[in-house]
């Protein structure tokens, strides 16, 4: 079988504290009286045992009968029982058992025994020690555990009721009418004890549950020994210990008056009246309004004009302040708050703007900020503490004459109220200088031109030219040619006159000073053309022209076909008039074109003039030699159109032809005697014409 769910929580728990037969708790003297109860568990029998002693100190026999009271809130639940005849001076004890399922069912706040007169008329008395259930639990062991809590506080009856009081006055003990009138008295309760009880295995305990009836309690008188026997097995506790006087408590002292506030730089100072008795104040403090000591930041042991310091924002911070005395907080003080005088936030988004010989600086403005202080230094990592200060500035401020070329470092700071922020990020910027250097210009004059060169200059990016037709130029009153490059050629310069320069080297759209002034005159060829006339000549054309002004030299440029420049034609240079064109082989046209020089420089070409030079026939056959006595036949092809031949002989392989070692013969043949035998003669042939002899042939011998 299985416990009902809430007795499986916890296990029944009951303490019993009290002496059996035993007056201890100063009860008052009655005639007729019960002695506190004393509950325990019959585990054989599965019962509980109620034991106690009632007295009859008269001088009659009593008729008694007894109610056992469980109490459960407003309500009680009882069993009653009617006592043996309690003879005269006589003490008897009593065993009063009940079913175990009346005290494993509730939880109740007190178990008492009641007597009463013959048929329960009359209140007697009843236990001095209110016994109530305080927990009940299942030990580890498995066994089912009651703790019970012994009250002993013993009550005197009131007065009874008339009936009661009629059955009183029968056994002698009725009050007097002083008696009635006096009011209740109540003994000092002792310290409440605990007592337990252990009933054994929790799995027989739904079986003592069902023995709950509402039957009469069993009543039966125990012997003297039984008596001792129960008295020995629960062991009194120690007689408790009165506890001292208390001490008067002591008192907290009254909350701080008269709070104040003031701000400082960073700070602030908090001044309050002194609190009589006071040994310590504490502050606490907090960034939101509301502060309590439970959600505030607590300062301990604060002096009268605290300064509340390190406060880097400018925001309210809210303060209350409580006393201390005996180790005992007041109440808090009213709250006051203030802003410390905290600088203005960081400067943001600081530039620097380069511009000719300065460096403009712009920032973001800072909310609260009064003035600006600008700090800066020609090395990087610049603080407030080693850069040049420059107090009182605003965005857009202009750091001017700087002439260096070279960065420069910045900081700002913000102001307000005397404090300074904490500074920027560091900015940097090189003012716009022009290059230090001044360039060299060198000129060339060519044709038509002026070529103008220069070494770089350093740091430069550009260069800017000026010229004139007059000496003294300047950048103010010379024609400028920007962005130009060294080699610069200055072209389509066709008078002839000096052209004056200087140049400028630029960086950053700034000019260097100028350069030296230099000149120069474009070169120009001859103004006139050459008047070419070609001749024919034998082998050759014979070319001829006036002298053109200005000319110190003359080019020929030839070709064989018509449409003759000087890109195209063969050039021969530095020709002269007369000038004959020789070695020309075939009797074909020869173009000419003539140009006249100076400065380097050539005309316009001449009218193209052509001629065909004179070619005698040609001996194309070859020349044979027939040796004979002192004599040797020479023949050769004939050539057409020759009218003649012209024969030219030697002695040695490159004899020279010559007037006296020359022979006209008029056919192919030829008999040349009178010659030494031995020797050997080398023979060459021209063909004659009209225009004279040809080309000679190859020698012979």
């Amino acid at each position: 079988m299985k416990f009902q769910s809430h007795y499986l929580k916890v296990a029944v728990v009951f303490s019993l504290l009290f002496c059996i037969g035993i007056d201890t708790f100063g009860l008052q003297e009655r005639p007729v009286r019960i002695s506190p109860i004393l509950i325990k568990w019959n585990n054989e029998a599965r019962v509980f045992n109620t034991y106690f002693d009632v007295t009859n100190d008269t001088n009659d026999v009593i008729d008694i009968t007894s109610i056992i009271i469980f109490k459960i809130g407003r309500y009680r639940r009882w069993r009653g029982t009617r006592l043996p005849v309690i003879k005269p001076h006589r003490t008897d004890s009593f065993k009063l058992s009940f079913s175990p399922g009346i005290m494993l069912k509730n939880e109740y706040a007190s178990i008492t025994v009641n007597i009463y007169g013959k048929d329960y008329v009359g209140l007697i008395d009843y236990s001095s020690r209110y016994l109530k259930v305080s927990t009940k639990h299942l030990t580890a062991d498995g066994k089912t555990q009651i703790e019970l809590t012994e009250v002993p506080t013993k009550f005197i009856a009131p007065p009874a009721k008339p009936r009661a009081l009629a059955k009183a006055k029968a056994l002698g003990k009725a009050k007097t009418p002083e008696e009635e009138k006096a009011p209740a008295t109540v003994v000092i309760p002792e310290i409440p004890k605990k007592r337990v009880i252990v009933m054994g295995e929790a799995i027989k305990r739904p079986q003592l549950l069902a023995t709950e009836q509402f039957q009469n309690a069993i009543l039966e008188p125990i012997s003297a020994a039984e008596k001792q026997r129960v008295v020995d097995d629960v062991k009194p506790e120690p007689a408790p210990v009165p506890p001292p006087k208390p001490e008067p408590a002591p008192v907290p002292p009254p909350a701080p008056e008269n709070l104040s506030v003031s701000a400082g730089k960073y700070q602030n100072q908090m001044t309050w009246k002194l609190v009589e008795g006071a040994t310590a104040y504490h502050l606490y403090w907090s960034k939101t309004r509301g502060v309590t000591p439970q959600n505030g930041t607590k300062i301990n042991n604060v002096g009268l004009g605290y300064t509340h310091s390190n406060l880097k924002e400018a925001v309210p911070f809210y303060y209350i302040v409580t006393a201390e005395r005996d180790g005992l907080e007041s109440e808090a003080s009213k709250e006051v708050s203030t802003i410390p005088l905290a600088p203005p936030g960081i400067v943001t988004q600081l530039i620097v703007l380069p511009e000719k010989f300065q460096n403009r600086l712009q920032w973001k403005p800072v909310k609260g900020a009064t003035t600006y202080h600008l700090y800066w230094s020609k090395f990087q990592g610049v603080t407030t503490q080693n850069g040049a200060k420059i107090e009182n500035v605003a965005s857009g401020y202009v750091h001017t004459d700087l002439h260096e070329a070279v960065s420069y470092y910045y900081i700002v700071t913000a102001e307000k109220d005397g404090l300074e922020s904490a500074p920027s990020a560091e900015a940097t910027g090189k003012p716009l200088t022009p290059p230090q250097k001044i360039p060299e210009l060198t000129i060339t004059p060519e044709k038509f031109q002026n070529r103008l060169t220069w070494k770089p200059v350093e740091d430069a990016t550009t260069y800017n030219l000026y010229w004139s037709k007059v000496q003294g130029v300047t950048p103010e009153n010379g024609a400028m040619i920007q962005k130009v490059e060294s080699g610069f050629v200055h072209a389509d310069l066709h008078e002839e006159l000096p052209f004056y320069y200087i140049l400028t080297a630029e960086k950053d759209g700034l000019e260097s000073s100028p350069s030296k002034e230099v000149s120069g005159k474009p070169l120009s060829p001859p103004e006139g053309t050459p008047q070419l006339i070609a001749t024919s000549e034998k082998f050759q054309n014979r070319l001829t022209w006036q002298p053109v002004t200005g000319a110190v030299n003359y080019h020929l440029y030839w070709g064989k076909n018509p449409g003759i420049t000087p890109e195209n034609g063969a050039k021969v240079e530095n020709v002269t008039s007369g000038f004959r064109h020789s070695g020309l082989t075939e009797s074909v046209p020869i173009y000419y074109i003539l140009t006249a020089e100076k400065d380097g420089l050539e005309s316009t070409p001449s009218k193209e003039v052509s001629a065909k030079p004179a070619i005698p026939p040609r001996l194309t056959a070859t020349l044979t030699v027939e040796n004979g006595d002192a004599e040797l036949l020479l023949s050769w092809t004939a050539v057409t159109g020759a009218i003649g031949y012209e024969l030219y002989w030697g002695t040695s392989a490159d004899f020279l032809p010559s007037e006296d070692r020359k022979i006209a013969v008029q056919g192919n043949t030829y008999e040349h005697k009178e010659l030494t035998n031995g020797q050997t003669y080398y023979y060459r042939i021209a063909a004659v014409n009209a225009d004279g002899a040809g080309i000679l042939s190859p020698s012979a011998n």
